[in-house]
C-alpha cells in the first residue's frame, strides 16, 4: 500500500491572522475570533458599534478599528475639539486726516488675532482697513492781499503749503516814511489762522 503525504490546507493561512484554522481531508475549517465572520473570517466586525465619535462625526469601520470623519469645524481622533477660526480685534485709532479742510480721508486697522485662526481654521472675513471721511468743512481763506494793500504799495508774494508770505515795497516815486517802516514779511495762512500778521504802512511821495 502506498502512503501519500497529506496536504496541510492551513499552511497558507486562509483564515487570516488571529483566527484558528483546522486542517481536514481535502479542506479546512476556520474558527473566527474577535468578531470576524465568514467562511475565511474575511468579514471584520462593525467597529463603529459603540464608537466614541462626537460632534456629528461619521464613523467609518475599517479592517481593525474605526475612524471618525469629522463634521466641518471639528478635529481630533474623536472630533472632540472645535477648530478655532480667526476673530477680528477692535480697530486701532484713526490716522491723521489727509487734509485739514474740504474733505480728507483717514483710516484705521484691525488684526485677525482675537483669536488667531488655527492652521485648519478660517481667516477673518472682510477687510482689515476702514477708511472714513474727515475735516469736511470748507477751508478758511485769507483776505486777498489787495484788501490790506495801502496807498502805493506793491506786494511780492509766494505761497508754500497754503501759507502766503509777502514782502512790500513802494511804487516808483514813493517811499515809506521813516517813522512807519514796513515789516520784513507779511504772512497769512494755516500758520496764522488765515489772518494777516499785520497791515503794511502807506507809501508817501518822494520829494
Amino acid at each position: 500500500m502506498v502512503h501519500v503525504n497529506e496536504i496541510n490546507e492551513c499552511t497558507s493561512n486562509p483564515c487570516g491572522d488571529g483566527n484558528i484554522c483546522y486542517n481536514k481531508k481535502n479542506g479546512y475549517n476556520c474558527t473566527c475570533l474577535s468578531g470576524y465572520r465568514g467562511s475565511n473570517c474575511q468579514t471584520p466586525p462593525d467597529f463603529c458599534l459603540g464608537n466614541n465619535c462626537t460632534n456629528g462625526a461619521t464613523c467609518e469601520s475599517q479592517q481593525t478599528n474605526y475612524t471618525c470623519l469629522c463634521a466641518f469645524g471639528y478635529k481630533g481622533p474623536f472630533c472632540q475639539k472645535e477648530i478655532v477660526n480667526g476673530g477680528w480685534s477692535t480697530y486701532s485709532g484713526w490716522s491723521e486726516c489727509s487734509k485739514s479742510c474740504e474733505g480728507g480721508t483717514r483710516s484705521r486697522v484691525r488684526f485677525c488675532d482675537s483669536p488667531a485662526p488655527e492652521p485648519e481654521g478660517q481667516f477673518c472675513i472682510g477687510s482689515d482697513t476702514e477708511v472714513g471721511n474727515c475735516n469736511t468743512d470748507p477751508c478758511p481763506v485769507c483776505k486777498p492781499y489787495y484788501q490790506i494793500q495801502q496807498f502805493k504799495n506793491d506786494f511780492n508774494c509766494t505761497i508754500i503749503n497754503e501759507n502766503i508770505s509777502c514782502t512790500v515795497t513802494c511804487k516808483d516815486g514813493y517811499v515809506f516814511l521813516p517813522e512807519h517802516p514796513p515789516n520784513d514779511i507779511y504772512e497769512c495762512g494755516n500758520n496764522t489762522n488765515y489772518m494777516w500778521t499785520d497791515t503794511p504802512p502807506s507809501c508817501a511821495r518822494e520829494y
